[in-house]
């Protein structure tokens, strides 16, 4: 998904590396490069500038003019900074998978159209695959408060069935009353957890962060997950601290990285949000 900017990266660095002397000047030129690269990825001008002027200031001191290997070390400033800017400055254990402390409910939101549905079921899925690798079954139940869009329950449905987790229909049609009539069926039935889907929006509007903040209040789910399409470039910052402001989430997951995206949704979150990006989720199968 950062191929363009390791392309745009490797282009720019690639005149620098062996030079046995750098001076500031060089130095302004690629990190201009650098800026042009990020803001060509669909990183908000406001985040490209706090990076570059992150680098610069740890650039054009004397770690770098003074180095033996100055065009060496400037690379690994800007590599540093960007695994800082990418990890929130908590680099994460290599190899250690997530995973939910159970039992919880988790709830999942976003805009209409970002792939939540199938995402509930990809995440259903994969964590059903991580628990058989020790051997284990996990009682795993998908629902939907999902009323307005045609169809919306009955393809998360589907999907449960797809996927070899459970499913079920609430009869109140009001999403709170559902939402609790969901919850005691999965207190009754020993369910591990709970995927709740919830309805979007084209848009964010009042209505929706309403429904979403009684929601939250209702069911008091263990984890909140904000699914982001990674397509919405810039805007998807701006929907990000929407929901943020509104509702509250740990985490975040970007969806459509198949797609011609350049990374910049990535960046962007991780910088301003500062919360992990759980997962990453390509394609629209399971």
């Amino acid at each position: 998904m950062f191929s363009f900017l390791a392309n745009k990266f490797s282009s720019i660095f690639s005149s620098m590396t062996g030079k046995s002397h750098l001076s500031e000047q060089n130095i302004q030129e690629a990190l201009a490069s650098v800026r042009v690269a990020l803001l060509e990825a669909d990183v908000p001008v406001h985040v490209a500038d706090s990076f570059i002027e992150q680098v610069k200031a740890e650039a054009l001191g004397k770690k770098v003019l003074t180095s033996l290997k100055p065009a060496d070390q400037f690379i690994k400033i800007v590599y540093d900074s960007l695994t800082a800017f990418l990890s929130g400055g908590q680099p994460a254990a290599a190899g250690t998978p997530f995973s939910f402390q159970l039992p919880a409910t988790v709830m999942l939101f976003g805009l209409q159209g970002s792939g939540k549905t199938t995402t509930i079921a990809k995440m259903a899925r994969y964590i059903q695959k991580q628990a058989e690798k020790r051997g284990k079954k996990r009682q795993i139940l998908l629902a939907s408060v999902d009323f307005y869009r045609p169809a919306a329950v009955d393809q998360l449905e589907i999907l449960a069935q797809q996927v070899g987790v459970l499913f079920y229909r609430a009869t109140q049609k009001d999403p709170v009353k559902a939402a609790l009539e969901i919850q005691a069926y999965a207190k009754t039935n020993s369910i591990e957890l709970l995927f709740l889907d919830t309805a979007g929006r084209f848009h964010v509007d009042g209505a929706m962060l309403d429904e979403l903040k009684q929601l939250a209040q209702a069911v008091q789910p263990r984890y909140k997950i904000m699914v982001l399409d990674a397509m919405t470039g810039q805007e998807s910052l701006r929907v990000a601290q929407a929901f943020d402001q509104a509702v509250g989430y740990q985490y975040a997951l970007l969806t459509k990285m198949d797609s011609e995206v350049r990374g910049g949704a990535a960046f962007s979150f991780r910088y301003a949000q500062k919360k992990p990006i759980l997962f990453v989720g390509p394609g629209e199968k399971v």
